[in-house]
């Protein structure tokens, strides 16, 4: 909000300025909202057509609606757009931590209880993709990760209770705290919702092919 006189930063608003230039913006931004909407859904819907071929489809999500505002207050009255350009980062490819949150899961260490035949429990603790690959899924699934089959070629999931795998198993590490199912769900061949029996309670589940990542059974375990 420089003055366009180029005076400087001494010259801002008063602070009951700015408030008044507060309320007069939401007002006109309440009573342009329906414009607003339809521009920037054409921005969403055609965005190569209005930002050029190398941008990132799912950030022109994040500034439509900024650009559309800028297409009323330039009074913008036809469907050409061309004037409007995003910031760089637009064109920035996404850095997607679907998968990197997986191997994250399945690096996770458990722990593993083992009965012998004298009715002994022994506890040994290993990496949860290691268990799997030993067909240990009775484990894991206290972690909320298990193993499944879909379909008639019987393609092999990961089965993620992402709750409990957000509670388990990524507490402390750099996912800790976030919502992981949306980047979950975007790995390829993944199906966000399915119910799979986890200890023998159907809970929710996001499948993902385990064909997506490698699984080392000779993983280094504790012994």
């Amino acid at each position: 909000m420089l003055p366009h006189n180029g005076a400087g930063l001494n010259t801002l608003p008063s602070p009951a300025e700015r408030e008044r230039i507060g309320a007069r913006s939401i007002g006109a931004t309440y009573r342009e909202w329906r414009e607003i909407e339809r521009i920037a859904k054409e921005y969403a819907q055609h965005p190569r057509v209005h930002f050029g071929e190398t941008v990132d489809t799912r950030q022109v999500d994040n500034f439509a609606y900024a650009r559309a505002v800028l297409s009323i207050v330039k009074d913008q009255t036809n469907d050409d757009f061309s004037f409007v350009t995003l910031p760089g980062q637009a064109c920035e490819e996404i850095t997607d931590d679907g998968m990197a949150i997986l191997y994250t899961v399945l690096a996770a260490r458990i722990t593993v209880e083992n009965t012998n035949t004298h009715g002994s429990v022994t506890r040994k603790e290993m990496a949860l993709s290691s268990a799997i690959a030993k067909g240990r899924t009775d484990a894991t699934q206290n972690y909320g990760v298990t193993v499944v089959e879909r379909g008639e070629a019987k393609t092999k999931y990961f089965a993620l209770n992402v709750p409990a795998v957000e509670r388990e198993l990524l507490r402390g590490s750099e996912y800790d705290r976030l919502k992981v199912l949306e980047p979950l769900s975007r790995i390829p061949g993944a199906i966000k919702t399915q119910n799979v029996k986890m200890n023998h309670v159907p809970v929710k589940c996001v499948l993902i092919p385990v064909s997506a990542a490698q699984i080392d059974e000779n993983d280094d375990d504790d012994e």
